[in-house]
């Protein structure tokens, strides 16, 4: 039986393409270019290296569908199929969007499980972090800490994934200085 969480990848013409599984029937395993080429590492370099990335993170959200109740002693409810979905996808999002200004700072620092079922992923740029939270029903969470002298939280709770996209993106793009 074939996981249907699973990930595929592939490298064609200086090209990485990736399948990745659908909530719609009709969509599933539909190719979607992942990046035409990442402009901050030679051509030749920068397929393998994604291409390890997707499969740790792949493995990483294959590992945690498979966790028992009670992983972590203390009562932990096993991650459900939507939050490990949603988490996917936002994993793979942002790579899609930023790999080639960021290389593989654009894949989660951290994919970790939540006690309540959800599914936690973390980055780390230049100036800040930010963690999201993907409960288990699928709703996103985020929290920004700034790396500053004084150092700034913001926090978004209920937001749409549109958001949390644009919030992990700002956090890994170099700012300019002005």
């Amino acid at each position: 039986m074939s996981d249907p969480y699973a990930v595929h990848a592939g490298a064609t013409n200086g090209s990485l393409y990736v399948t990745a599984p659908s909530p719609r029937k009709d969509l599933a395993h539909v190719p979607v270019r992942w990046a035409q080429r990442v402009a901050t590492f030679p051509e030749a370099e920068s397929v393998p290296t994604t291409q390890t990335a997707l499969r740790r993170c792949a493995s990483t959200f294959d590992r945690l569908a498979r966790l028992a109740y009670d992983w972590d002693s203390y009562g932990g409810l096993t991650p459900t199929p939507l939050a490990i979905s949603r988490g996917r996808a936002l994993a793979y999002a942002i790579p899609r969007r930023i790999v080639n200004l960021v290389g593989d700072q654009a894949w989660p620092n951290a994919i970790v499980p939540a006690s309540d079922g959800g599914v936690q992923l973390e980055w780390h740029g230049p100036q800040s972090a930010i963690e999201v939270e993907i409960g288990p029903t699928g709703n996103y969470a985020y929290l920004v800490i700034d790396d500053q002298a004084t150092p700034r939280f913001q926090a978004g709770h209920g937001v749409p994934v549109g958001v949390v996209v644009e919030a992990v993106t700002s956090i890994l793009l170099p700012r300019r200085r002005e």
